[in-house]
């Protein structure tokens, strides 16, 4: 019953919302009419030969299709049309292009590091020659160079690892917060679709 009552009173809302929005084209429009039928009965006690035309006069900028679709589809096209493609798409793209610069970022970051590997390895190699020559002195230099390479690896490869994180994090963060707004808006046109 109270829910009848409701759908009652939304319908009277819309119907009421729609009869403002063209009371003036329906007050101008009964004017027409009154005027219309004075003149029917006006011109059975003249006579014929005084001929009187009624102008109507057409918005010249009006569209078809401008009927009243109520308040729901109202909301829900503004939804659909302006709030996404306005504000929350440029978000999107944004986002999109943050996310494709961090990532670029992160490859030039992966290229300087298997450079700085390559000169290491290259390093090493050397290292080995020299060892041949002069085991005794040299022995204790590979020791030092080889703790370096470990020290510069643990160093490389926590940087990695650390900046691996953090992109995974910010991606998911980013990746949350998308699915936080979607879901928003899935709550929003489901509302709005009740």
């Amino acid at each position: 019953m109270i829910i009848m009552l409701n759908m009652i009173i939304s319908i009277l809302g819309d119907v009421f919302d729609e009869f403002q929005l063209n009371a003036e084209i329906y007050n101008y429009t009964e004017m027409a009419q009154v005027i219309s039928e004075t003149e029917q009965i006006i011109s059975y006690f003249s006579s014929i030969e005084n001929y009187k035309y009624i102008h109507a006069c057409i918005y010249a900028y009006e569209t078809t299709g401008t009927e009243w679709k109520g308040r729901v589809i109202d909301l829900r096209d503004y939804l659909k049309d302006d709030f996404f493609m306005k504000y929350l798409k440029p978000s999107f793209d944004e986002n999109q292009k943050q996310i494709s610069e961090e990532t670029k970022a992160i490859e030039n970051k992966f290229e300087v590091i298997s450079e700085e590997v390559k000169a290491v390895s290259e390093e090493t190699k050397n290292v080995k020659a020299i060892i041949s020559g002069e085991v005794k002195s040299v022995s204790e230099e590979v020791k030092t160079v080889s703790e370096e390479t470990k020290s510069i690896k643990a160093i490389i490869s926590g940087e990695v690892k650390t900046s691996m994180n953090d992109l995974k994090n910010r991606v998911d963060d980013i990746e949350k917060s998308i699915s936080n707004i979607q879901g928003n808006i899935e709550l929003v046109l489901k509302i709005l679709n009740k």
